[in-house]
């Protein structure tokens, strides 16, 4: 078996185990490591993205079996992305596994584990599984003891921020790992802070299992066994596999019925608002009553129809964007964006390719879904934009929808491409792109340096908006933005800038 051939074994979503392949990627490697890096290099590039194979899984656990030194950056980055792209790419192996993929690939960079348990703003759980490496390294004789039992001192003094967070606990469980009775005023301190959990741990019982050890006492913690093979390790996923057949794309087709079937019932209702009474004249100019003519032919009811044409839809994608309206007008905004998702490559393939505006007068025509195709597109921008904070499917959709319709559209009201933008910058920093978030904001500013509109985004960034999306902190560079716009724009009161300003003013009081 050639390595390729063992990397494609990787990929099927099977409860059969690929032994053969795995052995072979053994002994192939560094070949197979590079390819390996790379499917965690895709992961951090499109962090967003579901599982199209089981090759990445395959991946993160061949990867630190075998000790790659490349790879340890990349499980860093990887943990460090914001909460909901952490708990995207690793699921149960976060909190099962990750620790040992850190440990076996950390060659001695001990400061750069310490980093991630020190990143204030990164996930607590991520975080956490830095000491757990800590301890694992400890474990084996890697790291001294005694400069972890320093550490755990200068985390629970200075180190941590004081605020509660899932840290804390972690940090304590290791002191306790650890029979560090010196650290029992710190530990007590925290939970009279508040700062520790006690439904995660007591301090009672903390304080009860060390008064039982002695100093130096063997580690015990069960976290610090080591990682197995990738067999071992991934068999629970595999036999998940098997009963799934790995991820699958939702149908949505069941969202078509809802706003068909009130389509019909608005149309009946029309039809009968326009018959007349059974005891008028029959419109046919009979001169006998409504219901001894034409009531049982159907006729009138045809011609009323004809007279006030119920507008549906042409093809499919028609269907599917007015689908989107009747669930984003009901509050329905899920199922709203996943019919516009559907909708959207129907619609970008019926635009002549010569049109570069939303707004050409060609393009509203060729559905009756909307009105106006600008106005199409910026509902679906609005929408994904509300759905982004809780919706991975909503980041999904946006990081495709919004850089297309920016490059479809080169023509597009500048108005328009600045929402765009401002949502692309958004999305970007939830998905741990913040130096291309800011990178593009920057290029909005210098395009447009009279809009306020890119100075209030990136000012909200670094201030309101920065624990959202796992950022620093940062209300100084905040304000020179906020006072930059204040200076040199023309629609300052159109975004607020002074309330911005006073606010920041209030936050550093």
């Amino acid at each position: 078996m050639t390595t390729e051939e063992a990397l494609q074994s990787l990929e099927p979503f099977t409860a059969t185990i690929p032994v053969e392949a795995l052995n072979t990627i053994r002994t192939t490697w560094p070949e197979a490591e590079a390819a390996l890096l790379a499917e965690l290099d895709e992961r951090i590039e499109h962090p967003y993205m579901d599982d199209r194979s089981a090759r990445f899984l395959y991946a993160l656990f061949l990867l630190a079996e075998l000790k790659s030194a490349a790879a340890f950056d990349r499980y860093l980055t990887l943990l460090q992305l914001p909460e909901k792209m952490v708990d995207q790419i690793f699921g149960d192996i976060l909190t099962e596994s990750s620790h040992h993929l850190l440990a076996n690939t950390c060659h001695g960079r001990f400061d750069d584990l310490k980093a991630l348990v020190e990143n204030s703003h990164g996930y607590e759980f991520a975080r956490s599984q830095g000491v757990y490496a800590l301890l694992e390294l400890v474990h084996t004789g890697a790291f001294p003891r005694a400069d972890m039992e320093s550490y755990c001192m200068e985390l629970l003094s200075e180190k941590l921020k004081p605020y509660a967070d899932y840290i804390w606990d972690t940090v304590i469980t290791a002191c306790d790992a650890l029979s560090m009775k010196k650290a029992l005023p710190l530990i007590r301190q925290a939970y009279e802070r508040h700062l520790a959990d006690p439904f995660v741990q007591s301090l009672e019982s903390i304080e009860k299992a060390l008064a039982q050890q002695g100093e130096g006492a063997e580690l015990r913690l069960s976290h610090i066994d080591k990682l197995g093979s990738t067999e071992e390790e991934i068999v629970f996923y595999t036999e998940h596999w098997g009963e799934s057949g790995g991820p699958k794309d939702p149908d949505f087709t069941d969202l078509l019925t809802a706003p068909a079937t009130v389509r019909q019932q608005n149309q009946r209702t029309s039809r009968r608002k326009n018959e007349p009474g059974r005891n008028e004249p029959c419109p046919c100019g009979s001169g006998k009553k409504y219901k001894k003519c034409c009531i049982t032919t159907g006729y009138i009811r045809d011609k009323a129809c004809e007279a006030e044409p119920e507008k549906g839809p042409k093809n499919r994608t028609d269907e599917w964007i007015m689908a989107g309206h009747y669930y984003d007008k009901d509050g329905q905004l899920s199922k709203a964006l996943a019919c516009w998702q559907k909708a959207w490559s129907g619609v970008r393939d019926a635009i002549p390719a010569a049109i570069t505006d939303p707004d050409d007068a060609a393009c509203n025509t060729l559905f009756n879904g909307f009105d106006f195709l600008s106005n199409w597109l910026q509902d679906v921008e609005t929408a994904i934009d509300r759905a982004a904070s809780d919706s991975l499917r909503a980041i999904q959709f946006g990081m495709d929808y919004f850089p297309a319709v920016l490059q479809r559209f080169p023509a597009m009201n500048p108005h328009i491409v600045g929402n765009f933008g401002a949502s692309l910058a958004r999305l970007e920093c939830a998905c741990g792109r913040s130096d291309a978030a800011f990178e593009r904001l920057q290029q909005m500013i210098d395009t447009n340096p009279d809009d306020a509109q890119a100075y209030a985004v990136w000012a909200d960034l670094l201030s309101f908006d920065a624990e959202r999306f796992n950022l620093p902190l940062d209300i100084v560079a905040a304000q020179q933005l906020l006072i930059q716009a204040k200076l040199q724009v023309k629609n300052a009161d159109d975004w607020g800038i002074d309330s911005r300003i006073e606010k920041m003013c209030r936050w550093n009081d």
